[in-house]
């Protein structure tokens, strides 16, 4: 089974880049995390994976990041929303998916169990941040900060990740309120497998989160696992292993 590289276009008049391998279902689609993007760590170490299975597997760079067009600066999280389900409807082959989303691609994998029920077939959420826009990073925001947002600046965010920072306006806060999906006062409305694995030693998202998640979804088959030593990338050995046992867990058939 090859690997092919190709570009989406979208509705916007941008491209997003991915990489696909042809395979069999159900599919693995990695969703990397914001300033991150399809060849990190876990991005190729599913790569192999789906490989030594003999799974479909598609990633991708989000707008504004690697080989995709656009600015970070630019993006939106309807922007990343909109281009996930494209990516679902265009790129991959047909039938199941299971979704792993990093950080905050961990809440459009959310989004897209939403939007595409038909061909979601498990999650897994790596570190998850749904509505990180604001419990995270508009919260962790000074006064002099959210002054600049106001007044129609942009505002650089240090990251412990990324030297350069990251930009934000006000625009990305505000657009991000109408995908929120734990704030909602019913269950959200995901009935598939889903486990989430969240590193204890997370300084970005705390793993308090992935338990308030496992509490808000209406599926039963949620599974929680944390991992003492795991930092917010869960990219060391040990961590990727762990990923590669949870799906495999995830493709046996139900007793």
């Amino acid at each position: 089974m090859s690997q092919s590289s190709g570009r989406m276009n979208t509705k916007r008049g941008n491209y997003i880049s991915y990489k696909k391998r042809e395979g069999k279902s159900p599919g693995v689609v990695f969703i990397p995390g914001f300033m991150s993007h399809m060849n990190s760590a876990k991005g190729e170490a599913l790569d192999k994976y789906a490989q030594s299975r003999g799974l479909s597997y598609v990633r991708f760079d989000p707008f504004g990041h690697g080989d995709s067009s656009g600015h970070s600066s630019d993006a939106l999280i309807g922007t990343f929303r909109a281009d996930l389900n494209a990516i679902l409807d265009k790129v991959c082959e047909p039938g199941p998916q299971i979704l792993v989303g990093s950080s905050i691609g961990g809440w459009m994998m959310l989004l897209a169990s939403l939007d595409r029920k038909d061909r979601i077939s498990g999650l897994v959420g790596l570190a998850a941040a749904p509505d990180a826009s604001g419990d995270i990073i508009l919260n962790s925001l000074n006064e002099e900060q959210r002054k600049k947002l106001e007044s129609g600046e942009k505002v650089l965010v240090p990251s412990p990740y990324n030297p350069d920072g990251w930009t934000f306006c006000m625009k990305f806060f505000s657009e991000a309120e109408s995908h929120f999906v734990m704030n909602q006062n019913s269950s959200l409305d995901v009935d598939v497998p889903i486990r989430l694995i969240h590193g204890m030693k997370d300084e970005v998202v705390p793993w308090s989160l992935a338990v308030k998640l496992s509490e808000k979804v209406k599926g039963k088959d949620v599974q929680v696992i944390l991992v003492k030593d795991g930092d917010h990338r869960l990219s060391k050995k040990e961590d990727l292993e762990l990923l590669e046992r949870t799906i495999d867990s995830m493709l046996l058939p139900s007793s």
